[in-house]
């Protein structure tokens, strides 16, 4: 729902309900819709609208708004018995991540952190009383990007109120907390989503009001990405070594008892060599050894209208048709995880 016919991917293919009743089928509990600051604000304000070919399957929808897309969306998973956590994964509407795009920050040249905020409040707002919408992840991977030609680099308790990813992260979840009291407000750290280590001296404190509303309890989640192609030429038979690279980075914050961790993306080729892949056997290693929740990215068919339209989603877990497995023994793989 980031890019840029701003609603979920595959209504296009298929029905809502039958995406959603293929999630369930999978095993799965929980959905993460990611959503940009765009699509939240032109929404609201009636300044875009969805294509007809975004909701082929859904015809119902059509002359929709995005929200309200999403509001049928949510919906249907909820029918499902399934869960949902709404990710502000950009600002503009589009395919992340990149250095190039302008987008690594909770802010951008065309976007500000006023307005990343407001859509916040817009989304909170909307789902106060959606008993399914659990959760809220702030901002997704955070990483170094450029903004008026000028490399800037996301910080963690230190950098500046351009870069300090502590201070924007509170101040969000404050917008979201008061509108959604119960919400759990989940945050990614440095480095696209991969090192939390600042936690260790600046631990995040959720207030009802920021800056000096009641604190917060129990409520924050930190969450962390992985994938394969950021590790190099790293050598996953070392299983020692591989968890103690991620007890590093944001292992430690649930081994010490600090807060819960959610591993909010991780995805592989959907093909026999991806599930026999040494990363894909080390990261399902760690999860079965520390219990961890995750996601799986992503649940798509296809790719969406910000790359190759229609063309082949390789990492997803659904056929190109949205009604069956793109590689049913991924699935089983997942399943075993639950």
């Amino acid at each position: 729902m980031q890019e840029k016919w701003y609603v979920p991917s595959g209504l296009w293919a298929q029905h809502r309900s039958t995406i959603a009743g293929m999630a369930r089928r999978a095993g799965l509990n929980c959905i993460r819709l990611v959503w940009s600051t765009e699509m939240a604000l032109r929404s609201a304000n009636g300044s875009i609208g969805v294509p007809t070919a975004a909701l082929y399957a859904n015809p119902d929808l059509q002359g929709k708004g995005p929200l309200q897309v999403l509001d049928a969306v949510i919906a249907a998973i909820a029918q499902q018995g399934l869960m949902v956590i709404l990710d502000n994964h950009s600002s503009d509407a589009m395919w992340c991540c990149e250095i190039t795009d302008g987008n690594g920050l909770w802010y951008t040249a065309r976007w500000s952190e006023a307005h990343w905020l407001q859509g916040w409040a817009v989304m909170a707002q909307r789902y106060a009383k959606t008993a399914a919408v659990v959760g809220m992840g702030l901002r997704n991977e955070p990483r170094p990007t450029f903004l008026n030609y000028q490399l800037r680099l996301p910080s963690w308790g230190s950098g500046g109120a351009l870069t300090d990813l502590t201070v924007a992260y509170e101040k969000a979840a404050a917008v979201v907390l008061a509108a959604k009291p119960r919400s759990l407000i989940f945050a990614q750290g440095v480095l696209a989503g991969r090192d939390l280590r600042g936690v260790r001296a600046r631990p995040l404190v959720l207030r009802s009001a920021w800056p000096l509303g009641q604190v917060v309890g129990n409520q924050l989640v930190y969450e962390v990405h992985e994938y394969p192609f950021l590790w190099g030429n790293f050598n996953f038979s070392d299983h020692a070594a591989y968890a103690a690279r991620l007890d590093a980075s944001w292992g430690f914050i649930f081994k010490e008892g600090r807060a819960p961790v959610w591993l909010g993306e991780f995805g592989v080729q959907h093909t026999a060599a991806g599930i026999s892949s040494p990363w894909w056997k080390a990261v399902t290693r760690y999860i079965r050894d520390n219990s961890l929740d995750w996601a799986y990215w992503p649940l798509d068919g296809q790719q969406g209208p910000s790359r190759k339209q229609g063309e082949v989603e390789t990492y997803g877990l659904l056929n190109p048709s949205w009604n069956g497995w793109a590689y049913a023994p991924l699935v089983a793989e997942l399943a075993a995880l639950v």
